[in-house]
């Protein structure tokens, strides 16, 4: 997993950690955080690597939403998270690098 990645100028620290303290509604434990004013993204260690891959494009998508200054809907971060997952694990985008 990356250990930063920049998001509208801004370098995001992503960090491993293991989150089931925090709790969640849904399934009991919280998959991952962004925490946009220390710039940092929490993934929980416990959970498969498919889902933590996931789970940090999802945070990723809040970061996006806050650095260009939208309102964070979790909604409708969940919905562009899992099709932005998909489209870049199953696409090879080397070509943007050229």
């Amino acid at each position: 997993m990356l250990d930063k990645i920049k998001v509208g100028g801004i370098d995001y620290q992503i960090v491993l950690k293991d989150l089931d303290t925090r709790g969640d509604d849904k399934n009991g434990q919280q998959l991952g955080w962004c925490v946009m004013g220390d710039n940092l993204i929490e993934i929980n260690e416990k959970i498969h690597k498919t889902r933590q891959d996931q789970t940090l494009i999802h945070e990723l998508t809040h970061a996006m939403f806050f650095e260009a200054g939208l309102e964070d809907e979790e909604d409708l971060v969940n919905r562009l998270g899992l099709i932005l997952y998909q489209v870049l694990k199953d696409n090879d985008f080397s070509w943007l690098r050229r």
